[in-house]
């Protein structure tokens, strides 16, 4: 075999099978192969170096199936010597697997350094982005907290991500401000509303206090007259009758003169007894419109305490919900946390069953992809 595919590393293209299946042969081409890929620096800092390393490792591979190749066909050509090739052609296989996943490791490390730094920076801009997710009806408590949560999460150095995380902090910042200044311009307007109605309700007593107490000094005022008026007929009576009766019996004059001098301080005393009694009944009205007053402002303030006492209550209900919440993020988070690993591990032992049957790794790492597409019939992974 001289002709060779040009993937292979330049020491490969030149053998033959009888050259490297000769006694010693392996020995001295698997040194060849070593000591050209050491000659190739690896330089993970740039693309380019990158790109050498995937190459190069690329080459080994194809190298591997080179090889192999010469061998199955030299055992093909050389039946007796099939067992001693095949045990020659695993350890070319094996020392060359190693051989590359060793070449390899430092852009691999980089590689899944470079996955986990990028994962952790997209983790961090979602967790900024949740901070935003809001529902109707959140107070301004609530909001408040939203904006302090997002105000003191740590400072991290974004790299590449600097823009974006920037942006969307202050995107979800403003969304957060705006709804804050909308929900506390909600409540103060339920606050206002609630203060009128109250005001609104103590007015109205008092009203109908100064009105009950209006309404009691007129009665009492009424019933005033009324007294005077019947005090002022019957003296209009007895003024009659006494003037009858001094025509009738001058001789009575100055007894009856004195009768009726007596009887009109009497009822002078009666209708003074009369002006005190309204005018102390007008005072109990009036001490009656103030204590209705007080009883009015004290109603509003008993009132108003159940409101706050509801108030505090739904705020505190709103702290649990979300602490509820976030509790229940978090223990979804860890779920799906350990079910990934709990499948990377099952992938990762299924892989290695399939390498011990030979099978290169990328190999067995393309089976498995197929597996769990279900690309492949019949067959499917329990994780």
């Amino acid at each position: 075999m001289t002709t060779q595919e040009t993937n292979e590393l330049a020491i490969v293209r030149v053998l033959t099978p009888a050259v490297v299946f000769a006694p010693g042969g392996v020995d001295e081409v698997l040194g060849k192969i070593k000591a050209e890929v050491q000659t190739i620096d690896r330089d993970i800092s740039t693309e380019q170096g990158r790109a050498v390393i995937r190459s190069t490792a690329y080459k080994i591979a194809r190298s591997k199936t080179a090889l192999d190749k010469m061998g199955k066909e030299l055992g093909e050509q050389h039946f007796k010597a099939w067992k001693g090739i095949t045990g020659e052609r695993a350890r070319i296989e094996k020392e060359l697997d190693a051989l590359r996943e060793s070449f390899r490791k430092p852009l691999t490390d980089w590689e899944q350094a470079e996955f986990a730094r990028l994962a952790a920076h997209e983790y961090a801009i979602k967790q900024i982005i949740e901070l935003g997710k809001t529902e109707p009806g959140f107070t301004s408590q609530a909001l408040q907290a939203r904006i302090d949560e997002l105000i003191a999460m740590p400072e991290r150095d974004w790299q590449e991500f600097a823009k974006r995380a920037s942006d969307t902090s202050m995107s979800v910042m403003a969304a957060l401000n705006g709804q804050l200044q909308e929900a506390k311009r909600q409540e103060a307007e339920r606050a206002e509303l609630e203060r009128l109605r109250q005001e609104r309700i103590a007015r109205e007593q008092a009203e109908r206090d100064a009105r009950i107490a209006a309404e009691a000094a007129e009665l009492a005022r009424r019933r005033a007259e009324e007294i005077a008026k019947a005090e002022a007929e019957a003296e209009e009576r007895r003024v009659r009758e006494v003037m009858d009766k001094i025509a009738r019996d001058r001789e009575q004059e100055r007894r009856l003169a004195q009768e009726e001098q007596a009887r009109v301080a009497r009822e002078k005393e009666i209708a003074e007894r009369a002006r005190h009694d309204a005018e102390r009944m007008a005072a109990r009205a009036e001490e009656q419109r103030i204590a209705a007053e007080r009883r009015a402002e004290q109603d509003r303030i008993d009132a108003a305490k159940p409101a706050d006492e509801e108030r505090q209550a739904a705020i505190e209900a709103e702290r649990r919900r979300v602490s509820e919440e976030k509790a229940k993020a978090e223990a979804e988070d860890a779920a799906r946390a350990a079910n990934r690993r709990h499948r990377e591990r099952i992938n990762r032992e299924a892989r290695d069953a399939l390498v011990a049957l030979s099978l290169t790794t990328e190999h067995a790492a393309l089976i498995l992809n197929a597996i769990a597409a279900g690309k492949v019939p019949h067959v499917k992974i329990t994780y």
